[in-house]
């Protein structure tokens, strides 16, 4: 990408800037997830990790350990009644949560 360095171009951009070690001062930039908007159906396709399923092949390609490999759908309902506050679809290891299993499709 020519506006930023490290930057890739697919939904599965594997940033990474070939270190073996994760360094805050200088991150890569790359993707966590993949997500994908399907508002005639109120859906959202999303995928934890890269969705190629590719493994990391540098220190510095953090939380692909519990990569999904795939997207899941997630719904919101026809009626707009959506729980109040904050809804959590994953935890940080990629474990789909209580809350968004009402969701699931």
């Amino acid at each position: 990408n020519p506006l930023l360095k490290w930057w890739g171009y697919s939904i599965c951009n594997h940033g990474t800037r070939r270190n073996h070690t994760y360094d805050a001062t200088a991150a890569p930039w790359g993707t966590v997830s993949a997500e994908v908007f399907q508002p005639s159906l109120r859906a959202l396709h999303y995928n934890y990790g890269w969705a190629c399923g590719e493994k990391a092949e540098f220190g510095d390609q953090l939380f692909q350990s519990h990569s999904w490999s795939h997207f899941c759908t997630f719904v919101s309902p026809s009626d707009g009644q959506l729980p109040t506050g904050h809804i959590a679809c994953t935890t940080v290891d990629g474990e789909i949560t209580p809350e968004a299993k009402l969701f699931r499709r």
